[in-house]
């Protein structure tokens, strides 16, 4: 289970992620690849669920529940893939993966497609996404959704405080929120993370995003 909001302009974005407590990954940071990528990173399957890449190219993922195909890639190369500029969404071969939602954004331009759903091209505006599809809100996303749209102004601790809310937030045997990360861009991108467990707030910086 996973909850994003969206808003196109300003840019915000602001994202819970929720997986198992065992799984490994790595913090929010530059990776060393030739163009950059900042975002976490899966360390079992690869890729990552959210991240920033080169001309203002964004990508955030949730997983959809139900049957995996064969020999299905890591849902999380997608985000990797976009970032990169190697993957077009029209040429996509969505249903090699198990079911997922993916949020593209490049400049000005925005795109949701998902398992099921070829790729659409969404007005500007504020959306959220949850582990259904982008037009099945659940009560969780609702929720996330009414409290971004009621904050107008608040400190980076601020905003993510709000995804602590106990509608959103998940605390379960094993599983529940790792992280829960901000995004705000004008000309320069600020992200915000602050990881289970930790009071301290990680931020990077990307001049001229």
């Amino acid at each position: 289970m996973c909850t994003v909001v969206v808003q196109s302009q300003p840019f915000l974005l602001l994202s819970n992620r929720d997986e198992y407590l065992e799984r490994p990954s790595a913090p929010l940071d530059f990776w060393p690849t030739p163009s950059p990528i900042l975002a976490g990173r899966d360390l079992r399957a690869g890729g990552a669920w959210l991240g920033f890449g080169a001309q203002r190219r964004w990508a955030v993922l949730t997983n959809i529940p139900g049957p995996v195909p064969a020999h299905a890639p890591s849902r999380g190369g997608l985000v990797q893939d976009f970032l990169l500029g190697h993957l077009d969404p029209l040429k996509l071969d969505r249903h090699r993966y198990a079911g997922f939602n993916l949020l593209l954004g490049c400049g000005s331009h925005m795109t949701y497609l998902s398992s099921q759903d070829p790729p659409r091209t969404l007005s500007p505006g504020l959306y959220a996404l949850g582990n259904d599809f982008l037009d099945r809100p659940s009560p969780r996303v609702l929720r996330a959704l009414e409290l971004v749209r009621s904050t107008q102004t608040a400190t980076p601790a601020q905003w993510l405080d709000l995804f602590q809310d106990p509608a959103i937030w998940i605390d379960l045997p094993g599983y529940g929120t790792r992280c829960t990360t901000l995004a705000l861009a004008h000309a320069d991108l600020q992200v915000f993370e602050r990881t289970r467990g930790q009071s301290e707030i990680r931020q990077r910086h990307w001049p001229n995003w």
